[in-house]
């Protein structure tokens, strides 16, 4: 009785695997290629998003650390030359947010009106 066994053993390749061969490992070239574009494009996208983030953590640390900030605030200026001071009066507050003395010279120009002909 014949007994048969399979043995791995060196074979040389046919030019037609040789062929299906190449074609396949360049699709992989290929994907592989796109993978690492689409990682990179990725990768890059992600660390833009944590560095805003980064950026508002650390206004925002600031901000609290601080206690405050500075704001654009609309203030009433009221001339008092029997003081000779000029003060600036904020709208959101009521408060007084800056006093000067003498009344600087800019304030004490009049203006002239000229009635036209």
């Amino acid at each position: 009785m014949n007994k048969i066994e399979t043995l791995n053993l060196k074979c040389t390749l046919t030019d037609e695997e040789m062929l299906a061969i190449s074609k396949e490992m360049s699709e992989h070239i290929n994907k592989k290629k796109q993978a690492e574009d689409n990682l990179s494009s990725f990768s890059a996208q992600l660390k833009a998003e944590v560095k805003g983030h980064d950026a508002i953590i650390n206004k925002t640390a600031t901000l609290i650390n601080a206690g405050s900030e500075y704001r654009n605030i609309k203030c009433e200026v009221i001339i008092d030359p029997a003081h000779d001071t000029v003060s600036w009066i904020r709208s959101d507050t009521g408060e007084v947010a800056q006093l000067e003395r003498p009344i600087p010279q800019r304030y004490l120009q009049t203006q002239l009106e000229i009635d036209p002909l």
